[in-house]
C-alpha cells in the first residue's frame, strides 16, 4: 500500500531472452507506461531490470503500479547495486531517461551543470553508458535545455553521446526532437525535447535515426474528448468555495468575474492589470524590472485603460475592497481568453503572479507545484483532480493514483506524457528493439 515502506532487498535482475529495460529518475513510471503501450501488439516480452528513483511517494506509487519488487536506488549509487549482478555486461537493452530539469528550466535558477545537486546528474548517467553500453537511450527534458547557455549545455550532452558511438536524429543541434501534446490532439500544452540514441552497430543507417517530422504520421493516432478527461463526480474538497484558505482568493474571483465581464460586454481589449501599480497611490513598486521595456509598456497600456474607464473601475474597486487583498496574486490579472470566451469556460491559473485566464483549448503546463489548473462546472470553480491530472498526462485508467493529494499533483507536474513518449519510441526506436529481441532469441 501506498505509504508503507518496503525494506526488502532484492538485486537487479537481468534476462538473455527478454528486453531489459532500465528507468532512471523514474518518477511514477511514465516511461515504464509508454513501452508496454509500444510494444503491446507485438511479440516482445521485456524485463524491467532496474528503476532509479529517490523520491519516497513516487517509488510507493511506483511499485504498486507495476508490481517492481526489486531494489528502487538513487541513480548515484547504480555501479555499486549492479557490481554485485554479474548477468549485467551484454543485458542492458534500454535506458529510459528522464534527467531532472530544474537546472535548464526558465522557470528555475537556470545553473546548468553548475548545480552540483542535480544539474551534473546527466554525467552520472553517461558514465553508466559508458560503462554497460546500453543499445538504446531515450533522453526527455525541458525544452529549454536546447539553448541554454547559447546552446552550449545541449552540444555537450550530444557529443558525450556521440563520443560513445551512438547515433541520434537527423541534424539534432539545428532540428531537435520537441514535442507538444497539443500536436497529438492532447489537451495539454507541453513543450518537452525528446533524444533517442541507438548505438552505431544496431542501427543500420550509421548517419541519423531520420528526421523529427516522420512523427507527423501517427498525430490521429491519439484522440481524446474533453469529456473523457473531466470526472463525472468530483469530491467537493476540491471547490474554491469549500477551501478554508481560498475565502479572498474566491472573493477576488468574482471581483474579477464582474470586471471581465463588464469589458467584454463593451467590447474593450483587457491589458495586464496590476491593481496597485493602476490605483494605489501609496505603492511604489520595487520590482526590479522597472526600468525594462517590457515593463513599461504594460505600465503605458494600463495607465491608458484606466483614464478611459476611471469611472466604472474606481467603483469596481471600492465595492470588492481589492487593495485590501493580502495576497498579492489576487490584484493581479491577465485576460489571456480574447473577447469571444465567455468567463466560465476559460481555464484559470492561479500563478504568483497572479490569475492567468486562458481559452479554453488546452490546459497549461502542469508542474510540480501548487499551481493546478482551475476550471468552472456546474457547482463552481474547482481545481482539476489527481485523477484529471493523469488523463492529462495520458496514464492509463486503471493507474493507482497516489492518495496524497499534494504528492500525486507533483509526481504528474514532474512526469512525461506517457502518449507522447509512446509516438517517440513507437516512430524512432520500435524497429530496432524488434531486432534486438529477434537477436535474443535466437541466440
Amino acid at each position: 500500500m501506498i505509504g508503507e515502506v518496503d525494506k526488502t532487498t532484492v538485486l537487479s535482475t537481468f534476462s538473455d531472452n527478454k528486453i531489459n529495460i532500465i528507468d532512471l529518475f523514474a518518477g511514477i513510471g511514465g516511461f515504464h507506461y509508454a513501452f508496454k503501450n509500444t510494444i503491446k501488439d507485438t511479440n516482445i516480452e521485456y524485463n524491467c531490470s532496474l528503476v532509479s528513483e529517490i523520491d519516497t511517494s513516487a517509488i510507493h506509487v511506483y511499485r504498486n503500479n507495476f508490481n517492481y519488487e526489486n531494489d528502487i536506488i538513487d541513480v548515484n549509487k547504480i555501479n555499486d547495486h549492479l557490481s554485485k549482478d554479474e548477468n549485467v555486461k551484454e543485458n542492458v537493452d534500454i535506458v529510459f531517461c528522464g534527467f531532472p530539469c530544474q537546472s535548464f528550466s526558465n522557470a528555475g535558477m537556470r545553473k546548468g551543470f553548475q548545480d552540483e545537486n542535480r544539474g551534473k546528474l546527466i554525467f552520472k548517467v553517461i558514465g553508466f553508458v559508458k560503462q554497460y553500453k546500453p543499445k538504446i537511450i531515450l533522453l526527455e527534458n525541458v525544452k529549454h535545455i536546447v539553448k541554454h547557455d547559447n546552446g552550449r549545455t545541449f552540444k555537450i550532452i550530444i557529443d558525450e553521446f556521440k563520443k560513445l558511438e551512438y547515433i541520434t536524429t537527423k541534424d539534432v543541434l539545428k532540428d531537435p526532437l520537441i514535442l507538444n501534446p497539443i500536436n497529438f490532439n492532447l489537451y495539454q500544452s507541453r513543450e518537452r525535447v525528446f533524444i533517442p540514441f541507438v548505438k552505431k552497430d544496431i542501427a543500420k543507417n550509421v548517419n541519423d535515426l531520420g528526421e523529427p517530422k516522420q512523427i507527423n504520421n501517427t498525430f490521429e493516432k491519439i484522440k481524446w474528448d474533453k469529456k473523457i478527461i473531466f470526472d463525472d463526480k468530483v469530491d467537493n474538497k476540491y471547490y474554491l468555495k469549500s477551501k478554508k484558505n481560498c475565502s479572498e482568493t474566491y472573493r477576488a474571483l468574482k471581483a474579477w468575474e464582474e470586471f471581465v465581464k463588464y469589458f467584454i460586454s463593451k467590447k474593450k481589449k483587457i491589458p495586464v492589470i496590476w491593481l496597485d501599480e493602476m490605483i494605489n497611490k501609496k505603492y511604489k513598486s520595487k520590482s526590479i524590472a522597472i526600468n525594462s521595456d517590457w515593463y513599461k509598456n504594460y505600465m503605458n497600456a494600463m495607465n491608458k485603460f484606466y483614464k478611459e474607464n476611471k469611472t466604472f473601475i474606481d467603483k469596481w474597486a471600492k465595492k470588492h475592497k481589492v487593495l485590501d487583498f493580502k495576497l498579492r496574486r489576487n490584484k493581479k490579472l491577465e485576460w489571456q481568453a480574447g473577447m469571444d470566451t465567455k468567463f466560465e469556460e476559460t481555464y484559470l491559473q492561479l500563478r504568483q503572479s497572479g490569475f492567468r485566464f486562458r481559452k479554453p483549448i488546452c490546459f497549461p503546463t502542469l508542474v510540480a507545484t501548487v499551481q493546478v489548473p482551475i476550471i468552472h462546472d456546474k457547482k463552481g470553480w474547482r481545481y482539476l483532480t489527481p485523477k484529471e491530472n493523469a488523463k492529462l498526462q495520458s496514464f492509463p485508467e486503471e493507474h493507482i493514483i497516489d492518495k496524497n493529494d499534494h504528492q500525486a499533483y507533483k509526481q504528474y507536474g514532474n512526469s512525461i506524457n506517457v502518449n507522447v513518449a509512446r509516438l517517440v519510441i513507437e516512430t524512432f526506436l520500435l524497429k530496432y528493439i524488434k531486432e534486438i529481441y529477434e537477436r535474443k532469441r535466437n541466440a
